[in-house]
């Protein structure tokens, strides 16, 4: 049975999707036991009739009436056959919640999310389920991909009820917006420790109409808890013991056996090993070096890598990176695209090479508008509601099906395809790892490792062929700006170190298009771009990341164009997401006028869940804008946001890798190399091949005026003469003196870096 297509015909679109995995987020599900010891979960259970009242009959009578048809997201339109009413978040809904006097249920889940699509085929499309929310609630559903903001607050409003989060998020809130109860994914029959949508919707209306002054009571202390997130951080200095902190977590939970950091359900950490990775270069600790490559090999020979495709998964649900969540996200595979190519390039494993070479194919293949710039935002896992991972797992018949006999007895022992598989709900099927080496496998047979490893490309050609040929998962082609700046960051650096210019040609047309289609100059960049633009414009998160890579592309090109859009986005973000009060960012500007729901609570990010935390990332931003231009106040600025956080670093360890990459920055002042010359020059050429990560590159062509160089650079350039191409090798203090010869520069380099 195939998804249904979310732009076909309303009539045509019947299919429902299911699965039984679960989409966690970092902060992981409670047991209902754990919930009831909650002090707001404990107060709303018992309040609502969870524990220990009885419930009331519902008229299921209802008119068909949906609003999610003409939704920009595909989430939405999914839901548009859905029996339910759904409006879109907007003042309409809340309108009528208002003048009904009608509490609201508050779906949140994203399009990739498997028990998103278990709630939407379980409840939301059941009649009766349907008739009870129809006739007691306004239901209002909401992309939390497109909507980051009104996700942010509600997962946090309902963390505080219940200890839960993740996705779907089901939220009861007052009808002006505020939260009263809440939870994840709720079963339509009680099950699993969880009350059902059958027994828990008529409770909560209940409860509602019985309580209005408790309900807003209630309420209004979940309110004050998430305006007071501002009083939970601790303001202190930058000094090289914050960095200390953060690798200190780092070492102590890396899982020495299985790599990665903690226990089941495992996320790739990807700012976690990108700290790591920078500190090698400082110190070449073994043990740094250890965590780094070990966790980067596990995470790519394991089922959490598509060992076909080349693409990486959300998650792994056990704790050896075998069995993953299906789903493909493209700010995972961005992070994890950018760790493989800097540790080629610092390492020189060829390993990493070959992974970083094949998730670029999966990308320019099944992620990204080549032609016009851009990079898609997810790839579902599921193409069915029967399906179990299918499109990505092998039975042991499937692989002899579609190999010769050897081919298949060696592609088997390498993949580790048996006939006890490993997916709970069909257990034949296989996620393909590698399970033995070519070398153990060639001993084995009596072959030559060679010639075993041409079987298994050639094996492995065959089967991606035949899976060209299943059902294939939807591909949510969503341009979101934040994500598509994280990509193209790391296609400039995979274009630079693997020397393909189509990769580097990619990155520019998108972050050209961004631009182009998404600024503007009184709100900033919007949120999303493409066929579909959004309406939610000035997001922190759009302006930070776009404002990296364009710095990033400044460094690969020496266009200035880059480098001015780069100081048009933190301006903006200077000029209407700073707390002037305490330092740093909001995530959203301050309302002008009224607000809907919890829109009006500010919130300033840090930690990195599930990306870089977008306060650290627009301190790496603004301190890498001073060491390019010498501007001070943006390091001022820089320096401030940390500040803000800085004596809260302990309590998000790992998850503040992040804040400790832009504390090395300044704490740390990296190299800063300056070509001038022209960009096919071999020095310039050399000298981007040389790059490390966190050093600061930049060519400045022989006819600039030098306006953009750093202050330290400036004496030696001044009175400079020279008929061709020179570079200069910069600490904080000091430059080399020029260097013409790409030998000499490289022996420099080495020697400025010890």
């Amino acid at each position: 049975m195939p998804y249904k297509n979310v732009d076909a015909p309303r009539n045509k679109r019947k299919e429902k999707r299911g699965g039984y995995r679960v989409c966690t987020s970092h902060t992981l599900w409670l047991t209902f036991r754990k919930m009831k010891r909650n002090i707001f979960a404990k107060m709303m259970l018992v309040s609502i009739g969870i524990i220990g009242i009885q419930g009331c009959s519902m008229d299921t009578e209802q008119q068909s009436y949906n609003r999610l048809e003409d939704a920009k997201s595909p989430y939405l339109r999914e839901a548009a056959d859905q029996p339910v009413h759904w409006y879109q978040w907007g003042e309409a809904a809340f309108e009528a919640a208002q003048s009904q006097d009608k509490p609201i249920l508050l779906d949140i889940g994203a399009v990739w999310c498997h028990w998103c699509h278990v709630i939407d085929r379980e409840s939301y499309s059941d009649e009766e389920i349907a008739g009870i929310i129809n006739k007691h609630f306004i239901a209002i559903k909401v992309d939390r991909d497109e909507r980051p903001d009104i996700d942010t607050r509600y997962q946090k409003a309902v963390q505080a009820i219940s200890g839960q989060g993740g996705w779907p998020l089901t939220a009861f809130l007052t009808p002006e917006g505020e939260v009263f109860y809440g939870g994840t994914y709720f079963p339509p029959e009680s099950k699993y420790g969880r009350p059902g949508m059958k027994e828990l919707l008529p409770k909560v209306a209940e409860y509602y109409e019985k309580n209005r002054d408790e309900v807003r009571e209630n309420a209004s202390k979940i309110r004050e808890h998430l305006s007071k997130e501002g009083e939970s951080f601790r303001t202190g200095e930058l000094t090289p013991g914050t960095l200390d902190t953060i690798l200190t977590q780092i070492r102590q939970r890396y899982d020495a056996e299985n790599g990665g950091f903690g226990n089941k359900p495992k996320f790739p950490s990807t700012t976690a090993l990108e700290l790591a990775t920078y500190a090698w270069t400082k110190d070449q600790s073994d043990t740094l070096k250890q965590i780094v490559t070990h966790s980067l090999e596990s995470m790519a020979k394991g089922g959490f890598h598509d060992q076909l495709g080349g693409a990486f998964h959300r998650y792994s649900v056990d704790e050896r990176w075998h069995v993953p969540h299906f789903e493909v996200m493209s700010y995972v595979n961005s992070e994890l695209l950018r760790l493989y190519i800097y540790n080629y390039e610092i390492h020189g494993i060829d390993y990493f090479r070959e992974v970083a070479e094949h998730l670029v194919e999966y990308i320019l293949k099944k992620g990204a508008d080549t032609k016009n710039g851009g990079f898609y935002a997810s790839q579902d896992a599921d193409y069915s509601m029967e399906d179990d991972g299918d499109y990505w797992t092998w039975t042991v018949e499937e692989v002899e099906s579609v190999l010769d006999g050897e081919t298949a007895k060696i592609i088997r022992e390498y993949y580790g395809v048996r006939e006890q598989g490993d997916m709970q709900e069909n257990p034949e099927k296989n996620v393909l790892r590698i399970a033995k080496s070519t070398a153990d496998i060639a001993q084995e047979q009596g072959l030559d490792s060679a010639e075993v490893e041409v079987i298994i490309e050639n094996g492995s050609r065959q089967m991606l062929q035949a899976r060209d040929q299943r059902p294939e998962p939807y591909t949510d082609t969503t341009l979101y700006v934040d994500w598509n700046s994280m990509m193209s960051e790391a296609f400039l650096e995979a274009g630079r170190v693997l020397d393909r210019e189509n990769l580097t040609t990619l990155a520019l047309r998108t972050l050209n298009r961004i631009w182009e289609e998404g600024w503007h100059d009184e709100r900033g960049l919007v949120h999303r771009i493409g066929d579909t633009p959004g309406e939610d414009w000035g997001l922190l998160g759009d302006q930070v990341f776009y404002a990296k890579a364009a710095l990033f592309a400044y460094e690969m090109t020496g266009k200035n164009q880059y480098l001015h859009r780069a100081k048009q986005s933190l301006d903006y973000a200077l000029k209407h997401l700073w707390n002037t009060e305490e330092g740093g960012f909001f995530d959203t500007a301050k309302p002008d006028g009224d607000t809907i729901g919890f829109l009006d609570i500010r919130s300033q990010p840090i930690q990195d869940s599930p990306t870089p935390g977008e306060n650290a990332v627009a301190a790496l931003a603004l301190q890498r804008y001073y060491l390019l231009t010498g501007e001070e106040q943006y390091h001022d600025k820089a320096e401030a946001t940390l500040s803000r956080f800085a004596g809260s670093v302990g309590r998000y360890g790992t998850f503040a890798s992040a804040f400790g990459l832009a504390s090395a920055q300044i704490i740390q002042e990296p190299l800063h190399i300056l070509v001038i010359g022209d960009e096919d020059s071999a020095l310039w050429n050399a000298a981007k091949r040389a790059k490390y990560p966190m050093e600061v590159l930049q060519r400045i062509a022989p006819d600039d005026s030098y306006e953009n160089v750093p202050e330290v650079a400036k004496s030696a350039v001044k009175n400079l003469q020279t008929d061709g191409a020179v570079a200069l090798i910069c600490s904080a203090m000091s430059c080399t003196q020029p260097i013409k010869n790409v030998n000499e520069f490289r022996n420099r380099l080495s020697d400025v870096r010890r």
